[in-house]
Order: structure tokens, then sequence, then C-alpha cells
């Protein structure tokens, strides 16, 4: 088994699960950073450190778990050649729901090359018999996550938070997201048929904007204060704050979608495949 993208929260989740599987496992697990030293029960990890982008896996295996961008399956597949897997668990992101339309010329180009690695790759498993689940989240956290994490640093910094929207969240934890992919793992090595498709996913609780500020304060033990203020205004104050050289990673169109309903379907996902996400708890 081929595991990209190794050093992922939700790669690690992955194989968390699969230790605690009654079977036994050999993953060979790619990451450009240095290989973490990780103990195992029922799994047998062995760690590369190349850059996927660049180099070919030097041990595929039939199964591959991608937890990286989806251009890099696409060109280990075109440099697989007859060692081609028999199926593949890919994450991608349910960005390209809400971002298409995005006033930044650069989201909407980032959008658009998603949509057509994705297409490409169920394209290319569908002509080679290959099966695909290809997952589309919405917000991932847990571990070392970027999202959760930097709203809590903000909450702390600032205690007092302006918010432009009511826009709906719903958080997916990564450990329930390598639970699943391990369960599908450990389904397709027992036998079972595995449904091909694309799923979107969301987490196992709707919050609004505020409601998920406030929940992560809570839950850390953090003072938070929610303002509402008007989007031109805050819009404003941003110019400002980044001309003082500070939030510089926050834009205008992150203060924007505020405001919308950033949530998905994932009722195929709970009936086909057992998706059981739990409530948001950062």
């Amino acid at each position: 088994m081929s595991l990209i993208g190794a050093t992922q929260g939700v790669a690690k989740a992955c194989l968390e699960a699969l230790k605690v599987a009654d079977q036994t496992f050999e993953v060979h697990a790619y990451t450009r950073q240095a290989p973490p030293n990780l103990p195992s029960n029922h799994i047998n990890v062995i760690w590369h450190s190349c850059d996927l982008s660049k180099d070919v896996m030097s041990q595929s295996g039939i199964l591959w778990i991608s937890a990286g961008p989806i251009g890099l399956v696409l060109k280990q597949l075109e440099w697989a050649g007859n060692q081609k897997p028999q199926a593949i668990w890919a994450l991608s992101s349910a960005s390209t729901d809400f971002k298409l339309d995005s006033p930044s010329p650069k989201e909407r180009k980032q959008m658009r090359a998603i949509l057509d690695q994705e297409s490409a790759l169920s394209s290319y498993c569908q002509a080679n018999g290959i099966r695909l689940q290809l997952f589309k989240t919405t917000m991932l956290y847990g571990l070392d996550d970027q999202n959760i994490n930097r709203l809590a640093e903000l909450i702390d910094r600032l205690k007092i938070i302006p918010v432009v929207g009511q826009g709906l969240r719903a958080p997916i934890h990564v450990d329930d997201l390598g639970r699943l992919i391990a369960d599908d793992v450990i389904a397709h090595q027992n036998g079972e048929s595995i449904p091909s498709g694309t799923w979107r996913l969301q987490g196992g609780e709707v919050l609004t904007y505020p409601d998920l500020l406030r929940r992560i304060a809570t839950n850390r033990g953090l003072r938070c204060g929610i303002v509402n203020v008007p989007q031109a205004l805050l819009r404003a104050s941003l110019s400002l704050v980044h001309f003082l050289g500070f939030l510089k990673d926050v834009n205008a169109e992150m203060l924007s979608r505020q405001a919308r309903d950033l949530v998905v379907d994932d009722e195929p996902a709970r009936t086909q495949l057992n998706w059981t996400p739990r409530n948001f708890q950062p």
C-alpha cells in the first residue's frame, strides 16, 4: 500500500486507524519532510522522503491513499506503467463548490485546476478498471491543522472578533475521515466490493460562523467577543492592518465568505459509506 502526503493530518489519522485493525499492512509512506518515528502495531510503515511532483514512487503497491494534491496522484499514475493500483482513496476539497466564482482570479484558477484534475483522475480510473473513492471535504481540523488553530490564535490575540455574516460551517475532524478511509481499505482487503465515486463530506454539526468562533473559544478556554460590522468597514480596516504589516495571510475574500454557507450535502456518503462524523470538538 502507498500513502501519499503521509504527514498530513488525514494520513496520520488513517495510519492510526489501520494500526488497531486485526490485519497486517505494509505501508510505503511518502513525504517531502523528514519521516517521523511512529510506533506501529499491526502495521509496518516504511518511510520515503521524496518530492512526488518530480520523483516516481519506488514502491507503489496495489492500494493507494492520497492525502496530498490530486495532481500528485495523476503524475504517479502516468509513471506507473503496468504497476497500476487496484484501488485509490484520494482527498480533495469542497472549496470548488464555493470559490469557483470568487472575485480573486487566482482562486478561480486554482478551483478550475482542481476540478480538471479530479475529472482526469476519475476518467483514468474508469478507463483502467481502478476503483476510486474521491472525497471532497469541508474545513478539516485536528492534529496540526492550520484552520481552527489559526482562528484560536486570532481569538486569543484580539479578544473581540469582528464578523460580517452568519454563514454556516461544518468542520470535519481528521480522525473521522482517517477512520472512513481505513474502514474501506479493510473492507477491500476482506474481499468486499467498495463503490467508486465522488463524495462530499462535512462534519456532524452545522454552526454559524459566529457560533464556530464561540465554540473554539469555549473549548480552548479563551474569551471571545463577537461584533457584527458592515463588510465594507471590515474590508477598509483590513487594508489598514495590511498597510501596518499585520494579518498578511487574511484577504478580503476570506472576510466575504464569513457570510456564505460553506456546507455540502453529505447524505450520499452517510447512506452509501456509513459516514458518521462527530460534532464539532475543536
